[in-house]
């Protein structure tokens, strides 16, 4: 059964890949290249940050498996399929590793991806209200529904950063992972008539959203750089590059939302992992980032003219 679980694993990504049109296949091309190159060259230097951010992915994708109910249900070794999930997924990080002998980030890597296949904990199935919700702002309603799905991996994630904040390594991470989770705030689009209930111009209308994801993280990650800066302050550049790395990487996925905008939907996780692996994992080709969401933000107001049209 193996067998044809990878053979239709790779049918439907082959599928996916040209089902999106020249152009956008020519520009997913053109990323795969910069990730392979960034990924060899991350194995080389920096492994353990490589595999850290590996196995978070891994754990996030493991937690929404979108195929969990159908296997468990009519598999007896499910956990086999996670399992060849996860390994064809990391392959290539595989390879980069054992090339430059990374013996023991691979070996690390492989153990998780066996011990992410026992992980059944489903953060999003739990909803909690607590007062943050009731301080953020009404017209945020991602934030909201977002705080209320993934209140404990981001507590969780926040208190580590600060107890941990007199080790260099903890706060980047940190803030690596709360910007990663940020970006499921988005992944979904909302019913027009959200759109239409703030009665702004498109412009003024991307610029608010753009200016309150923008607020609301930076008012969440400020103690941990507070405390960064603390114990390490002639390293402050390191989280000030980070920082803008991720606000660059949140107002391209705000930007992508509304450029490829259909009520009710979720977004393209082509190009949501293309922001990811070019804006965190692969940080200095965040040019790039800031072109897309040049681009992205033309399309957007396209897209959105139909609603908005009446507020310009």
């Amino acid at each position: 059964m193996l067998y044809p679980f990878i053979k239709l694993r790779l049918k439907q990504v082959f599928r996916t890949i040209f089902g999106i049109g020249f152009f956008r296949l020519s520009l997913f091309l053109i990323f795969v290249a910069f990730l392979v190159a960034g990924v060899f060259s991350l194995s080389a230097n920096h492994p353990s940050y490589l595999t850290m951010a590996t196995i978070f992915i891994l754990g996030m994708i493991q937690i929404k498996h979108p195929d969990k109910i159908f296997l468990k249900t009519h598999f007896r070794h499910y956990r086999l399929f996670y399992l060849m999930d996860c390994l064809l997924i990391t392959a290539i990080i595989f390879f980069c590793l054992l090339w430059h002998f990374q013996w023991i980030d691979a070996v690390i890597l492989l153990l998780c991806c066996f011990a992410v296949c026992f992980l059944e904990v489903d953060f999003t199935g739990k909803t909690r209200n607590t007062k943050i919700q009731d301080r953020i702002p009404n017209v945020c309603f991602e934030w909201k529904a977002g705080i209320r799905k993934m209140f404990l991996p981001i507590m969780i994630l926040w208190i580590s950063g600060i107890a941990g904040s007199f080790l260099i390594a903890v706060v980047p991470v940190v803030v690596f992972f709360l910007g990663i989770l940020m970006l499921e705030f988005y992944g979904e689009t909302e019913p027009y008539q959200f759109i239409m209930a703030y009665e702004l111009g498109i412009k003024r209308f991307l610029w608010q959203k753009i200016k309150m994801q923008t607020l609301l993280f930076s008012t969440m990650i400020l103690p941990l750089i507070f405390m960064f800066l603390i114990f390490h302050y002639q390293y402050w550049y390191i989280i000030g590059i980070e920082y803008v790395v991720v606000i660059s990487l949140h107002i391209y996925i705000i930007l992508l939302k509304y450029a490829l905008y259909v009520p009710n939907s979720r977004i393209s996780g082509a190009y949501s992992m293309i922001g990811l692996l070019f804006g965190l994992i692969v940080p200095i080709f965040i040019p790039v980032i800031w072109g897309l969401s040049i681009y992205f933000y033309f399309k957007a107001k396209q897209r959105l003219n139909i609603y908005l049209n009446d507020y310009d």
